[in-house]
């Protein structure tokens, strides 16, 4: 009866669903240098802003800022002009709107948006890429969800016809003047390892959570909106919804979270996608980048463990010491986060789907071994040094031993019973101490 209920309620809705627009945030994970993104070479095209979303708390916030007591990172922003200048490398105008993804059959619409790029102190930086699209297949056809490879074609028009171009090098252009490198390398698809934050818009509000339900886990399959589906194979996805409006007997957002996806919808009148994209970098991007730098993290230093020699001691204490400050001031756990328990619920469905709590756990267990490797160099050291000790001991011994035997040999009376004597007290010495030893 209430699944009954709850498609009547969403055909009732379809005609508003059908004036839904989308935009995205497609998050690459990178590697950066100990000192973060190269400035210098970077110039103009990133603007350091601050995270000051009330959503966050403030030892949440404190996190994300440079100058933060407990500072992790910190965030850029490219805007849109600066965006395609630098990706096409000058070659066109912010003013070109025209930009097309392409399949076999389809060619859709879509525009570029600013974008953000967060850059941590554990080497890991995340650049989300802006954009905003009229159907949701185009963002399918670039994301291409559950094959590695690319199905995509891109392009743009102006006066000067039609052009294509590779959105891999458009993108490479903005992270490399930034001096980062990817975090994995692969020849597959260049969003194959991307999270996708989207966001959707429609003009009335939800009457029942299982609206928002639907509505978000099409948004999470990439489908569109007016044809309700289902996968009981998507065992890796929560949802999150608003309170209740009592006075409208409705809902205004609902979120479908999984381990690749975070996908918001909300009701707004107006429909103003641009201010929408602007609360979800402002308010919703730092919650996802937090779980998401936890996750990399954690990845980051197994690969560490794989190629630091840690037959070097220096090494391996520096890498021991990173990894207790991460685990110590790193990382934050949901009840911190916010003052909202939904916004709270968010970020502890990320951190679950993506497994980073057991990622974090296991840190414990590498920093253990780490203490035996540790021990065992030491012990090793300590042996070593010992041994060298002992050698340069018995070469004194045998030194002293010929410089008697040559002070002796000089046959005066004194110096024959000193050493008699020495030796007597020695032995006596020595017995005493068998002696007292046996009792």
């Amino acid at each position: 009866m209430e699944y009954t209920q709850n498609m009547d309620d969403y055909k009732k809705m379809l005609p508003a669903l059908q004036q839904a627009k989308f935009g995205s945030y497609l998050i690459l994970p990178y590697q950066c240098t100990e000192d973060g993104v190269d400035a210098a070479h970077a110039g103009e095209m990133l603007q350091e802003i601050p995270v000051d979303t009330l959503d966050l708390t403030e030892i949440a916030k404190s996190m994300m800022n440079e100058d933060g007591r407990m500072s992790i990172g910190r965030c850029f922003k490219i805007p849109r002009d600066v965006l395609i200048r630098e990706m096409s490398g000058g070659a066109v105008s912010a003013d070109i709107h025209s930009f097309f993804v392409e399949t076999e059959g389809s060619r859709r619409h879509l525009d570029f948006h600013d974008s953000y790029l967060y850059v941590f102190h554990s080497n890991v930086a995340f650049f989300a890429l802006g954009i905003i699209y009229d159907e949701l297949e185009a963002l399918s056809d670039m994301v291409n969800p559950g094959y590695a490879n690319s199905r995509a074609a891109f392009s743009y028009d102006d006066e000067a016809g039609c052009h294509a171009f590779v959105i891999e090098e458009w993108i490479g252009r903005v992270t490399e003047k930034a001096g980062l490198r990817q975090f994995f390398e692969s020849k597959g698809s260049p969003f194959l390892e991307a999270f996708i934050h989207t966001a959707a818009l429609v003009p009335e509000r939800f009457p029942t959570i299982g609206v928002m339900r639907q509505v978000t886990f099409n948004l999470h399959l990439m489908t569109p909106l007016n044809d309700p589906d289902y996968d009981t194979s998507e065992e890796d996805v929560r949802f999150v919804y608003s309170v209740i409006d009592r006075s409208l007997d409705s809902y205004r957002w609902g979120v479908c979270v999984s381990s690749q996806t975070i996908s918001y919808v909300t009701a707004d009148p107006d429909m103003d996608m641009e201010a929408e994209m602007r609360t979800q970098a402002r308010a919703g991007l730092p919650i996802v980048m937090l779980a998401l730098y936890e996750k990399y993290t954690c990845l980051h230093f197994a690969d560490l463990l794989a190629t630091t020699d840690l037959r070097h001691l220096r090494n391996m204490q520096k890498l021991k010491t990173s990894m207790l400050e991460f685990q110590a001031y790193g990382t934050l756990a949901p009840a911190n986060l916010s003052r909202w328990h939904n916004i709270k619920h968010i970020y502890a469905d990320l951190l679950e789907v993506n497994d980073v709590p057991a990622a974090i756990n296991d840190i414990d267990h590498k920093i253990n071994i780490l203490t035996e490797h540790q021990k065992e160099f030491e012990a090793e050291r300590a042996e070593t040094v010992a041994n060298i000790i002992t050698a340069f001991g018995i070469v004194s011994i045998l030194a002293s031993v010929l410089s008697i035997i040559e002070i002796l040999q000089g046959g005066i009376t004194i110096l024959w019973m000193s050493t008699v004597l020495t030796l007597l007290a020695i032995f006596m010495i020595f017995l005493i101490a068998v002696f007292r030893r046996r009792r």
